[in-house]
């Protein structure tokens, strides 16, 4: 069986919905489905694979770890394959977009493997079945991290739900931020919680409304604009992070555009010794935000696309810190090379008027968000 996961049609798209236990995902899968639907996106809704295997008295209970979460990764991969297939089908016969929303994925599976390294353990299992974690994270356009009602909701809290669930309260916030803590990494994580910035109750609606949001900010609809804040930073110690975080090795290099006005660029990013590979093409828009279109590409075009490479810019070299801090994700970058020193800070936004809550452990010196000499393209320009 080809476990190779990472590769899917332009015309489908693998969303992840994750969380604790009693999250309230079964209520934002059906959402999201009505919600793509009505704009004409044929969605496919497919189940948890732990699920599947408990019900069917394939449980964690009489297995160890690592053996349960074995079986878990062999349906995962042969549901995906089969969903890509039939998602693949119905785009061709329909002439639509298709999204595959998962309800969990590959990743979020390190939650539940022991030791003070479960991703790696899990990247090891991986490999047993040619594949790796990277490769995982890739698979996905997105994940949206649905917080456990046992935080901040705890009166909603309840496992009647799901037959294949036993956690108590405490065992189910441990889950849900062991669960978020494996997603960190994926260049799109959100974050929907029960409370909001400020410490105030979400609306379990309002909650699901944020799902929805999600999914089709993801999937740039009506068009991917790019909204982020950017701060630079005095400097920067992972150890010093009070958080779980994961670091991306990161190459960036521009393109000679094809298209005049837009920017070109292919990327490439590394953990734990193994690559995934992206080409970025972005294009003004009418609002004067950006449109940006991004595909996962394989080693051997990565390779091609860069002989197109600009020799008027050199490539971006830098270590991506992903972390989650009060329900808000950002990304930390360290840059190499010549910029050896530089560290910014970035957090990606749902809503222009959406702020941010910059986390206290970090020294901010000042906002860059709107400053043309800490983006990317300028600092890639040859000296």
């Amino acid at each position: 069986m080809n476990t190779d996961i990472s590769q899917t049609s332009p015309k489908t798209a693998f969303i992840v919905i994750d969380g604790g236990p009693c999250s309230g995902k079964t209520t934002g899968l059906a959402r999201i489905k009505q919600a793509l639907e009505g704009v004409g996106i044929i969605a496919l809704v497919m189940p948890e694979a732990a699920t599947l295997l408990i019900k069917a008295g394939v449980t964690p209970w009489d297995l160890d770890s690592l053996e349960f979460q074995g079986h878990v990764t062999d349906v995962q991969i042969s549901l995906e394959s089969t969903f890509n297939k039939a998602a693949e089908e119905l785009a061709r016969k329909h002439g639509k977009k298709c999204v595959v929303v998962c309800d969990r994925g590959l990743v979020g599976q390190a939650a539940y493997l022991p030791g003070p390294s479960p991703l790696a353990l899990l990247d090891d299992l991986f490999a047993e079945r040619g594949t790796s974690v990277e490769s995982a994270r890739a698979r996905y356009a997105g994940v949206i991290h649905m917080v456990t009602a046992a935080d901040g909701a705890e009166s909603f809290y309840t496992l009647a739900n799901n037959e294949a669930r036993t956690e108590t309260p405490e065992q189910a916030r441990v889950v849900d931020k062991r669960t978020l803590a494996a997603w960190l990494g994926h260049p799109h994580v959100a974050v929907a919680a029960n409370v909001d910035q400020q410490g105030r109750p979400v609306s379990f609606d309002a909650k699901i409304a944020t799902v929805v949001a999600e999914v089709f900010r993801i999937l740039g609809y009506p068009q991917p604009i790019e909204i982020e804040d950017k701060f630079l930073l005095e400097r920067f110690d992972p150890t010093a992070l009070t958080v779980p975080y994961e670091a991306i090795s990161l190459e960036q290099t521009y393109l000679v555009p094809k298209e005049k006005g837009s920017e070109e660029r292919v990327r490439a990013r590394r953990w734990l010794g193994s690559g995934s590979y992206y080409h970025t093409v972005k294009r003004p828009s009418p609002d004067g935000g950006r449109v940006e279109i991004e595909r996962l590409i394989t080693v051997s075009e990565y390779r091609r696309l860069l002989e197109r490479a600009d020799a008027s810019r050199q490539p971006i070299v830098k270590t991506r810190y992903c972390f989650v801090w009060n329900n808000q994700y950002f990304e930390a970058d360290a840059f190499h090379g010549r910029h050896e020193g530089l560290f910014l800070l970035e957090r990606e936004k749902t809503d222009i008027n959406d702020s941010t809550d910059l986390p206290p452990f970090l020294r901010v010196i000042r906002d860059v968000t709107d400053d043309p000499a800490f983006k990317n393209s300028a600092l890639a320009k040859a000296a």
